[in-house]
């Protein structure tokens, strides 16, 4: 939802209940404000400097003593630190969850980019472990220095900025398969949405004026 209402989009989602299993029981919230959008112009090509690094984790119907956000988000933080002298904003919540779980979510704010990794906890994966993967994917985000945001950013704003008709150019390190196929259906209903790059390689989409 921060991602849409940074590109302009009047959307926000509380998340009001987590689900960590396949038995379902998540609830989020959504509200939608109508916002006029065309004619709008929107560039994510090159992110510029890093304004900031913010961490959130939530564990739900685990014993405290395990520390599970605390632990995750400790290494995540250790680790950026160790790498690029990074700091982190952290925030641990509790969300309500009939399962057991946990989460974890590390953000990059840029001039003009976003980029967000995030994972479930693992049965048999220590925390520590989490920590340390997504800080190592963030890393080799900033090193490659290339695209306006990540992959999967790329993917989720590619259908809501061609239905919604905003001229724009959105790249990443990455183009995914899914964003690949995205805009070939997107096209393929006649919407202005052209792919550059090829999969598994750097790219990304532009969404022309109609």
């Amino acid at each position: 939802s921060e991602l849409l209402a940074w590109a302009g989009f009047g959307l926000r989602i509380e998340a009001v209940r987590a689900a960590y299993t396949a038995k379902g029981g998540g609830c989020l919230r959504a509200e939608i404000e109508p916002r006029a959008l065309a004619g709008r112009r929107l560039v994510l090509d090159q992110r510029g400097a890093l304004q900031a690094v913010r961490v959130r984790a939530g564990a739900s119907r685990l014993p405290p003593r395990l520390a599970v956000s605390e632990r995750a988000t400790r290494t995540l933080a250790r680790t950026l630190w160790e790498a690029r002298r990074l700091e982190v904003e952290v925030e641990v919540l509790a969300p309500k969850s009939t399962t057991p779980g946990s989460w974890l979510c590390v953000e990059a704010v840029f001039d003009h980019g976003r980029a967000a990794f995030a994972a479930l906890g693992e049965r048999g994966l220590a925390p520590e472990a989490l920590g340390d993967r997504l800080a190592r994917r963030l890393l080799r985000f900033l090193e490659d220095e290339e695209g306006g945001v990540d992959a999967l950013s790329a993917e989720l704003l590619a259908v809501p900025l061609a239905v919604a008709g905003v001229v724009s150019r959105v790249s990443a390190p990455e183009v995914s398969q899914a964003l690949a196929v995205s805009l070939e259906v997107l096209a393929a209903f006649g919407l202005p949405v052209e792919g550059f790059g090829r999969v598994g390689g750097p790219g990304g989409f532009e969404v022309r004026a109609c």
